[in-house]
């Protein structure tokens, strides 16, 4: 993963579903959600587009979302990295 001043971007090898390159300033909404024993972290776009932010690899959601925040203040983020909803 990374977060520039104009894009974030997510790479995974081994899945092209996975990867994709998002305008920064598109970034609506980042939302975590949990469902019996399923966990959810879901990007929205200004356009509409959803993106799922895979948890198999190792990240701090703390940091991502201090990044994101700190390029664009706008961005709907959880009020904790480490709790998600009841969807």
């Amino acid at each position: 993963m990374v977060v520039t001043k104009d894009t974030f971007e997510v790479y995974d090898p081994l899945s092209l579903t996975i990867t994709f390159s998002v305008p920064v300033h598109e970034i609506v909404e980042i939302k975590q959600t949990h469902q019996a024993n399923h966990s959810s972290i879901v990007m929205k776009t200004a356009t509409g587009d959803r993106f799922r932010l895979t948890q198999n690899y190792h990240y701090n959601r703390t940091k991502l979302y201090a990044a994101l925040a700190k390029v664009n203040p706008d961005i709907r983020l959880p009020k904790s990295a480490w709790r998600f909803s009841r969807s």
